[in-house]
């Protein structure tokens, strides 16, 4: 049901990243007032569509993805439903703030959101002891805080008016929803193949060292949703060196190899003690995912001339080869070197992507190269994973590895 509502509600946020790159950040007030009702029209018109349709098809849906179907209460398909129609608000609320630089709202808005989800759901399942229906009223919750915290921080820019231009130019990105959905799509093939092949066991190790890569996305985003607008700003400037955006790549590279040095080392005893020795190994993947979340989210000269210049299609072109080349790979490899084949594939293809940004952006107008640092620092971060593997066989011994390549990693923020 997760599954199927996440896909649903990808579309509603229809490519919102871009969308408002180009047509909220540095606009003027009646710009963002001719932009903004036409994107809100946008996002509830698709999202009243999207979630009407899961309403109405989820019995025929969940026939075909299970043995079978799965009943959903009213009031789970309401809770479902509502999620899905609101789900474009919260992205653009995200990015709206962001652009603005408002770093203090955006983290109240967050926290907000989440804290009182979590409040609804533990109220459900512990006063109103509603059970598996808690999480279902938890995602209606979030949903109704998204629209509510939307409506105050776009008020300022409402209007009863529509731009047939700036909706045209928000449907020419719906690309990236489409890509988004077989990005989505391919990570659950991508499991599939891991339960099917190795057991269900091997995908909890990896769907726990999974919590980890989310962790380091939220701590990486942060880094970078700082930086965005003053990024911005200097693809604009034709021949821009870009300042701004390789500091942020040294410090996310920096932090990434060390979060990666400690999941690699002493993070499997840290995981076991966490899990009663059950989980340990998932310290491995998190190693892994944290250093290609260190390669995904860099290249921001790359990304930021790609917004300004409206070239978001290369974006949707590398997400789809990202995926394809991380399945291929995983099928190809996994009767090979069983789950090892996943970070091969995660690696390759998060290296894929950013060849296919760099040289695609590059056709267009110059752009400097500031992923050498980046490039070192994973480099270093796979040797320490190979080598705890491999040789650390107790804490005394990964204690020691973390200490010395803790040091390795000093010295090159030091170069």
């Amino acid at each position: 049901v997760s599954a199927v509502a996440t896909l649903f509600g990808i579309l509603p946020t229809i490519g919102s990243s871009v969308a408002m790159a180009r047509g909220f950040h540095g606009k003027t007030t009646d710009e963002r007032r001719s932009f903004i009702p036409s994107y809100i029209f946008l996002i509830i018109s698709i999202g009243a569509i999207s979630a009407l349709v899961f309403y109405m098809f989820w019995s025929t849906i969940s026939y075909h993805l299970s043995d079978e179907p799965i009943g959903l209460s009213v009031l789970s398909m309401a809770c479902i439903s509502l999620s899905i129609f609101a789900a474009g608000w919260g992205p653009m609320t995200s990015e709206a703030l962001m652009l603005d630089g408002r770093a203090r709202a955006f983290a109240a808005v967050s926290i907000t959101r989440d804290i009182c989800g979590a409040c609804v759901v533990i109220a459900s399942l512990y006063i109103w002891t509603l059970g598996i229906q808690s999480i279902f009223l938890g995602l209606a919750a979030v949903a109704a805080i998204d629209v509510m915290l939307g409506l105050r921080v776009i008020h300022p820019f409402l209007a009863f008016r529509l731009n047939s231009d700036a909706v045209r130019m928000v449907l020419s990105e719906v690309h990236l929803s489409v890509v988004q959905i077989f990005d989505a799509g391919g990570k659950a093939l991508e499991r599939a193949v891991i339960s099917h092949k190795l057991g269900f066991s091997t995908l909890g190790i990896v769907g726990h060292s999974l919590s980890y890569e989310t962790i380091a996305i939220a701590g990486v985003k942060s880094i970078s949703r700082s930086i965005w607008p003053e990024n911005l700003r200097e693809a604009e400037q034709p021949r821009s060196g870009f300042p701004i955006a390789k500091i942020a790549t040294g410090i996310i590279a920096s932090i990434c190899l060390r979060a990666a040095i400690c999941a690699a080392t002493i993070g499997y005893d840290i995981i076991g003690l966490l899990t009663h020795d059950k989980l340990n190994g998932a310290a491995y993947f998190a190693a892994a995912w944290i250093l290609n979340v260190s390669i995904s989210t860099t290249g921001f000269a790359a990304k930021a001339a790609l917004y300004v210049d409206g070239k978001s299609k290369l974006m949707s072109t590398s997400i789809v080869f990202t995926r394809l080349s991380s399945i291929l790979l995983l099928i190809a490899l996994i009767d090979q070197i069983d789950a090892a084949a996943l970070i091969v594939g995660a690696l390759v293809s998060a290296v894929v992507a950013k060849i296919i940004i760099y040289r695609g952006i590059s056709k267009y107008r110059p752009i400097p190269f500031q992923d050498g640092i980046v490039i070192l620092q994973v480099g270093v971060g796979y040797l320490a994973l190979a080598t705890s593997y491999f040789y650390g066989d107790t804490y005394h011994d990964r204690t020691l590895m973390m200490m010395g390549w803790m040091a390795e990693a000093l010295i090159l923020s030091v170069a």
